[in-house]
């Protein structure tokens, strides 16, 4: 009896956070469905249907006539997708193959073995199931003591023994038909995620007394779902060795295959040598005996018997054989290079054919030109084939020798056997046989060096000074008072140690190096802080955030400050992304300090003249300091990220009563309601969230804001709440991500969607999960610093809305 197929490719695939299908993304050169649609078809089945939902049309025009469409209008969970092709499959003789179109990797051999062991013990249902050594996310496989199929549990809804099971499903099932519409009529959605999950079927049946059978693959790898950035470059690096370890069993070297790139549909020859970090993909196919690399990048194109290729981009392109191609070459669409033809160095082609045994050396563009046998074009050579509104053609017959830094304006035709003379701009036709020569009478003008040295002498020390231009052609008085004005500002920009990063980002944008400062730590703990260039008169911007080692980044900030001040700089403004001791602005108890205010003071005795900080824990913190503290906000950041994710229904939710005014801008700048959570704190880092929440957030999809995620458990408790008063996807954002202890993890097994911080503090490595995004904020901070630097308003950029 044959099999019918259904492929599931209707979700989202949010954490690819892409515009793009998720089964549409490339796997080494082609989507990733395609991959599925070709080993469904090796099995030869009745018919292969393929479930589309989430930018379905693109998914269509994709795959083709090689499958029939369903559409899930509604992306209701998995059991829903496979509901909706019972009406297409009525006349299906067979059973039903489910598989993923998030799971490329799987081999022709495991389906059949799968369907075999199926057919053999007449089963209901057949899972095919895999051992993972760190199996979260998947769903577990729950067996009795006689080690039958009990159940399938979710992640999300499995106890914390169930989730100590290594034995996974891996989404993909043989059913008998008609067993499994029945049984999907009976599940529900009483689950996290109110959806309607496929897994649930197999506790149906065998309540109902059905065989249910499992078949294990032990290549837990072709199993693979793809869900993420990180999955998809997992999958690539498997499918790569598999493509590499083909082709060297076929006969050609790779020298180094894990620097070597090679899509699915390239062919190579024999005797053929891939050097390393060479890039083949697309159509292309590489004769015998050819040499590839180091760095080439061939794309569609074909490439002869006996090439040599070195650090070359060739892209739709035709090499006959016998060809050197290199170093250093671009060649684009449309070039042919016939028999022993040669493109050297820094030479770039375009829609060219070369005759055999011509040669453009070096430092060459060639571009819309048929060139003949046995030319040799000189270095320097441009066919200048556009005049701004066609292209024209160049012409260059056999024999030619063009000689060096000769441009050939087309359209032009250079005769067989003709010369042209080095330095030439030939626009008329050159004879055969001839010399074509086009220079102009050479003019010395005597003294001039001197004449320009004096005339500009003056003004040498300004223009190396500031990178600023002065019309020589105004008086000198003019000039005088233009340069007296631009040598008063000089802006410097440093960095703490705490975030190098942002700091980098933020010199970046305004196109400076960062200064250079010896920063070391004695082995007491004492810090030492030395500037290695002059700031005398100088503007300073220091960066550095008060996070975690909180006192070490202090100290080290205060004491920048101090040496600042003590080698004359004109002005000096701390750049504080986040403010330490932040939330010790007010007493509680009797006999507590307010932290807050004793680092406001700390500042003005080191010596800053202003505070710029992002997000502050709370207003009155302003009003400590003695200086001027410019304040800004990530919440138009923040904001304009979910505005441009297009959630509907969207609810912002402030974790207590004192965000109230952050979270109303913030729902007002993505379109939302509001909603309050009550929340009691009886000491610090300590909340308690009760059940009361002020409006409604039932069905929506609610983004709970706060100015900074510490413990995590004032947001963590929040989604707990949402959660059972309905919300359908929950959201969390902050500006300041501190992480400290277990709140990563706790995070990773969250109900939440997505958290999207921001960089005011560096995210280690270890810490960074695929549901955390972070959005940078030195644009933000260069903007403000800009604005200090040239005296305007830092609230104006804000229109006033950035205040805390």
């Amino acid at each position: 009896m044959g099999v019918g197929i259904v492929i599931l490719a209707a979700g989202e695939g949010t954490r690819m956070k892409s515009s793009l299908s998720k089964v549409l993304h490339p796997l080494c050169g082609q989507p990733m469905i395609k991959y599925v649609v070709d080993t469904a078809r090796k099995i030869n089945p009745e018919k292969i249907i393929m479930v589309v939902g989430h930018k379905a049309d693109q998914v269509k025009d994709v795959v083709g006539s090689k499958v029939d469409f369903v559409v899930q209008e509604r992306q209701l969970g998995t059991g829903h997708a496979v509901k909706v092709t019972e009406n297409v499959l009525t006349d299906l003789k067979g059973d039903l193959l489910i598989l993923n179109g998030d799971t490329p990797l799987i081999t022709f051999i495991t389906l059949k073995n799968l369907i075999n062991l199926h057919n053999k013990n007449k089963s209901s249902i057949t899972l095919l199931t895999t051992y993972f050594d760190n199996p979260y996310g998947y769903g577990r496989i729950v067996r009795n003591k006689n080690g039958l199929v009990e159940k399938i549990i979710e992640e999300k809804d499995a106890t914390e023994n169930e989730k100590q099971i290594c034995e996974v499903n891996t989404g993909i099932y043989c059913f008998k038909k008609d067993k499994l519409f029945n049984s999907l009529k009976k599940i529900k959605a009483n689950n996290r995620q109110k959806e309607y999950y496929l897994t649930d079927v197999v506790e149906i049946l065998k309540n109902e007394n059905q065989v249910i059978s499992a078949f294990l693959t032990n290549n837990s790898d072709e199993v693979l779902g793809i869900n993420s950035r990180i999955q998809l470059a997992e999958a690539n690096g498997l499918m790569k060795k598999e493509i590499n370890d083909y082709w060297m069993k076929e006969g050609v070297s790779i020298i180094d295959p894990q620097s070597t790139f090679i899509d699915k549909n390239v062919k190579i020859g024999r005797d053929t040598v891939i050097y390393p970090f060479c890039f083949l993909e697309g159509k292309t196919t590489i004769g015998k005996g050819c040499s590839v690399g180091p760095l080439a990048h061939l794309i569609d194109t074909k490439i002869g018997n006996n090439v040599k290729i070195q650090y070359a981009v060739v892209k739709e392109c035709n090499i006959k054989g016998d060809n050197v191609i290199g170093p250093f070459c671009s060649l684009r669409p449309g070039t042919i290079m016939e028999k022993e033809a040669k493109a050297g160095t820094f030479v770039e082609i375009k829609n060219t054919r070369i005759k055999e045994k011509s040669k453009v050396p070096h430092l060459s563009y060639i571009g819309d030109a048929v060139i003949g046998k046995e030319v040799n074009v000189g270095a320097g050579t441009i066919t200048c084939n556009y005049d701004g509104a066609n292209k024209h053609k160049t012409i260059i017959e056999d024999g030619a020798f063009i000689g060096s830094d000769t441009m050939l304006i087309a359209p032009v035709k250079i005769g067989k056997k003709a010369i042209t003379g080095a330095g030439s701009a030939i626009a008329k036709n050159v004879p055969a046989g001839s010399l074509g020569l086009e220079r102009c009478e050479q003019k010395n003008i005597s003294g001039y060096r001197e004449r320009l040295t004096k005339k500009r002498k003056d003004y040498i020390f300004i223009f190396k000074c500031a990178n600023i231009s002065i019309d020589l052609n105004t008086s000198e008085v003019e000039r005088e008072t233009s340069m007296i004005n631009v040598t008063k500002k000089r802006m410097m920009l440093f960095s703490g140690t705490s975030n190098l990063q942002l700091s980098s980002e933020i010199a970046g944008i305004f196109g400076l190096e960062l200064g250079k400062v010896e920063i070391s730590t004695f082995k007491n703990g004492e810090i030492y802080v030395r500037f290695l260039e002059s700031v005398r008169g100088a503007d300073v911007f220091v960066v550095q955030s008060i996070c975690p080692p909180v006192n070490s980044n202090l100290m080290e900030l205060l004491i920048m400050i101090d040496a600042l001040k003590r080698a004359s700089a004109k002005r000096i403004s701390a750049v504080v992304p986040h403010y330490g001791y932040a939330r010790q602005d007010k007493k509680t108890l009797s006999r507590e300090p307010i932290t807050a205010k004793l680092i406001a003071d700390l500042f003005s005795t080191a010596g800053a003249d202003r505070i710029l900080t992002m997000d502050l824990h709370a207003g009155q913190i302003q009003g400590f300091f003695d200086i001027p503290v410019d304040h800004i906000t990530a919440i138009p950041t923040l904001a304009s990220y979910f505005a441009k994710k297009d959630l509907k229904d969207i609810v912002v939710v402030s974790p207590d009563v004192g965000r109230v005014k952050t979270a109303k801008k913030f729902a007002d700048m993505v379109g939302g309601s509001l909603a309050i959570l009550h929340k009691l704190r009886p000491a610090h880092n300590i909340s308690e969230t009760t059940r009361d929440i002020i409006g409604e957030v039932e069905g929506k999809n609610a983004i709970i804001i706060d100015d900074m995620i510490d413990t995590g458990g004032t947001i963590l408790e929040g989604a707990e709440v949402l959660l059972s008063k309905g919300a359908k996807d929950i959201y969390a954002c902050a500006t300041h991500p501190i992480l400290s202890g277990s709140a990563v993890e706790r995070f990773k097994a969250s109900p939440l969607r997505e958290i999207v911080l921001t960089n005011t503090i560096p995210i280690p490595k270890e810490k960074l999960i695929d549901k955390f995004t972070v959005l940078s904020i030195a644009p933000l901070l260069t903007d403000a610093i800009r604005s200090v630097y040239e005296d305007e308003s830092v609230s104006e950029k804000f229109g006033g809305d950035n205040q805390p």
